[in-house]
C-alpha cells in the first residue's frame, strides 16, 4: 500500500538511485531485505525488539549487508532505523515500485474475473490496456467467485468496473431517471 511516509522515503531513495543509475538494483535490494525479515518471524522479532539498541541493529545490518549492497543504500536503511521507520519497509517498496514503473513507462494491473482468462483473452485485454494507458502493463489475473460476470480491473489505483453488477446498477439508475 502506498502511504505518504512510504512515498517520501521511496522518493528520496529513488532520487539517489537515479543519480547512481542503480534504480533496479536498489529495488532488488529492498525486496531482498524485506524477504529476509519476513521469511523468519524470529529474525523480524529480534530485529524490531525494543531492547536491541539502534547501534546494535546497525551493527547487525552492517555485518549482513556490507559489501553486498551499495554504501548509500546501507545508509538509507540506517536512516529508517534511526527514524523508527523500518516497519514501513513494505510501503516504501510499494512506493518505490511506483517510481520505478513511471521511469520504465509501466504500470501494474490486477484483473478480477469470475473465471480464469484464456491466454488469448488475457493478451488481447493487456494489449488494449497498453494502448489506452500508453504504457507497458504488468498484469496479474485473480479469479474472484463473487463476480457474477464481466471483469474488474485495478490499474495503478484506478478501477475499471466492467462487471455485470456494475452494468445492472447503471441500467437501474438510467431507468430511475425515466425517459
Amino acid at each position: 500500500m502506498v502511504t505518504t511516509v512510504g512515498l517520501q522515503y521511496a522518493k528520496a531513495l529513488f532520487d539517489l538511485a537515479t543519480e547512481k543509475k542503480l534504480e533496479q538494483t536498489y529495488y532488488d535490494n529492498l525486496v531482498t531485505i524485506n524477504e529476509v525479515f519476513n521469511s523468519d518471524i524470529n529474525v523480524y522479532k529480534t530485529f524490531t525488539h525494543p531492547s536491541i539498541s539502534i547501534n546494535e541493529k546497525k551493527m547487525i545490518l552492517t555485518e549482513v549487508l556490507e559489501n553486498k549492497v551499495p554504501d548509500e543504500f546501507l545508509h538509507f536503511i540506517y536512516v529508517l532505523i534511526d527514524n523508527s521507520r523500518f516497519n514501513e519497509l513494505n510501503d516504501i517498496i510499494d512506493s518505490y515500485q511506483y517510481y520505478l514503473n513511471e521511469l520504465n513507462q509501466e504500470c501494474d494491473a490486477t484483473i478480477f474475473t469470475k473465471y480464469m482468462l484464456l491466454d488469448e483473452e488475457k493478451e488481447n485485454l493487456i494489449e488494449k490496456l497498453q494502448k489506452h494507458f500508453n504504457k507497458k502493463i504488468n498484469a496479474k489475473v485473480i479469479v474472484d467467485e463473487n463476480i457474477i460476470g464481466g471483469i474488474v480491473i485495478n490499474i495503478d489505483g484506478k478501477i475499471i468496473d466492467g462487471s455485470i453488477v456494475n452494468q445492472m446498477l447503471s441500467l437501474k439508475n438510467e431507468l430511475k431517471k425515466g425517459w
